[in-house]
C-alpha cells in the first residue's frame, strides 16, 4: 500500500502530530506545499482548526486532490493554544487546579 502524510500547521502542533504518524509507519510528513506527484493508496492530511475552521490554504488543497491520484483519505485535526496568552494560560491554570 502506497501511502503519504501531508499536513498543513501555523503554530506547529499540527506538524507534530504528522510526523509522530509518519513516523510510526515508517514514512516522513510533508507540508501540503508539496504536491502529490505520484498515485497513493492513502494519503494522511492534517491541519489546525482555526476559528472553528479550517485554513483556507487545506482547504484548497483538500478541493484539488486528484481522485485519480489519491485513492482514499484519512483526515486529522489539531488545536493548541497560545501558552503566551492570558486567558488560554489562565484557562489551563484555572483547569489544572480544579484537577488537584
Amino acid at each position: 500500500m502506497k501511502m503519504m502524510v501531508r499536513y498543513q500547521s501555523r503554530g506547529g502542533n499540527t506538524k507534530v502530530v504528522a510526523e509522530a504518524i509518519a513516523k510510526a509507519v515508517g514514512m516522513t510528513a510533508e507540508t501540503i506545499d508539496n504536491p502529490i506527484t505520484e498515485p497513493v493508496d492513502l494519503l494522511v492530511v492534517g491541519g489546525g482548526v482555526y476559528a472553528w475552521g479550517l485554513d483556507q490554504s487545506l482547504k484548497i488543497f483538500l478541493e484539488n486532490l486528484d481522485p485519480a491520484m489519491v485513492k482514499e483519505v484519512a483526515a486529522f485535526t489539531s488545536a493548541g493554544g497560545n501558552e503566551q496568552d492570558e486567558r488560554y494560560s489562565g484557562y489551563c491554570a484555572r483547569k489544572r487546579d480544579q484537577r488537584q
